[in-house]
């Protein structure tokens, strides 16, 4: 069996894999390199990794352990061990190679490899094409595990920091693009007079129609006036409150999708086949909006979506 961990911002998941790489069990926890930040000190990471563990390997009799491999932020200064990003274009066998194996009696009494991750090469003179990944290169090459080979690809991960990433046809990140799309619309929903508009709720039904008003709505006007208009049409326009969620998620996303237009950071053309992973809502919004611009965007479907870090990581092991 392998242990596989994933730290990010907020959280952190351990999960327990059998050698078929199916997943037996998940620990998740509320800590995450915020932790470390606020604190000063990464002990409260370690030590909740440390209780995951004890607690996978006590539910299931103490089986066997392969591996225990580390991806995401827990390679950054706010982890458990730094290790610099690697620059594009990055193959799964140069991750692979770069990957460091430390003991640390105090997390775990077997060695955890450490997996890092992917940067654009530097720019001086042009800031804009510079982005950064920890945890989503791992994501890429799960995806890319089952995708057609010898084909350049744009891969789609929407979240809170959603991430577009160019993979040539050798199977190599050429690039990564970074936007706020799940935290904007978070900040937006609680935190601004747009908030009773949308019940202070993200998009529960999906509604294309409204999506696609707020993306065009906001092409015109630009997200700031188009954001205020949640308003508008909520009190004069009778829109329900979902209705004016998915008017919001458009705006957002358009913002994604002038970034994909027309940013230096990714490699992107016509030939390349886009694929989109992630949560429903924002997985299908921007395939409804890159097929309104005249691209084919491909849904991506795996028994491993939601577990894409731990499957892409037991691969790397």
């Amino acid at each position: 069996m392998y242990i596989t961990i994933d730290t990010g911002t907020t959280n952190t998941r351990v999960r327990l894999f059998d050698d078929n790489l199916n997943i037996v069990e998940v620990k998740k926890s509320n800590v995450g390199v915020k932790n470390t930040a606020i604190t000063g000190s990464n002990a409260q990471l370690k030590k909740s990794i440390k209780q995951s563990i004890s607690t996978l390997l006590q539910n299931n009799s103490n089986p066997e352990i392969d591996g225990v491999i580390a991806t995401g932020m827990i390679t950054s200064s706010l982890g458990l061990y730094e290790i610099p990003h690697l620059t594009v274009p990055v193959s799964k066998d140069a991750l692979k190679a770069a990957a460091v194996t430390v003991l640390m009696e105090d997390v775990c009494d077997m060695p955890i490899t450490f997996i890092t991750g992917v940067k654009n090469r530097y720019d001086e003179d042009n800031s804009e094409s510079m982005d950064i990944m920890r945890g989503e290169e791992i994501e890429t090459f799960a995806i890319l595990e089952e995708l057609p080979k010898d084909i350049p690809y744009l891969l789609v991960l929407p979240g809170s920091h959603s991430k577009f990433v160019s993979v040539n046809e050798l199977g190599e990140i050429t690039g990564s693009l970074t936007t706020l799309t799940g935290e904007l619309i978070e900040v937006i929903t609680s935190n601004t007079i747009i908030s009773e508009s949308v019940d202070k709720k993200f998009v529960e039904t999906y509604m294309k129609d409204f999506v696609l008003r707020g993306y065009n709505a906001a092409k015109k006007v630009g997200n700031s006036r188009a954001a205020f208009l949640c308003r508008i049409n909520n009190l004069f326009c009778n829109f329900s409150h979902q209705e004016v969620a998915n008017f919001l998620l458009g705006i957002v996303l358009q913002g994604d999708i002038t970034a994909l237009m027309n940013s230096s950071a990714i490699e992107f053309s016509p030939d390349y086949q886009i694929v989109v992973a992630g949560k429903y809502a924002l997985k299908q919004g921007l395939i409804d909006i890159l097929t309104e611009e005249g691209y084919a965007a491909k849904s991506f479907e795996s028994h491993h979506e939601d577990d894409l870090s731990g499957f892409g990581a037991v691969l790397m092991a």
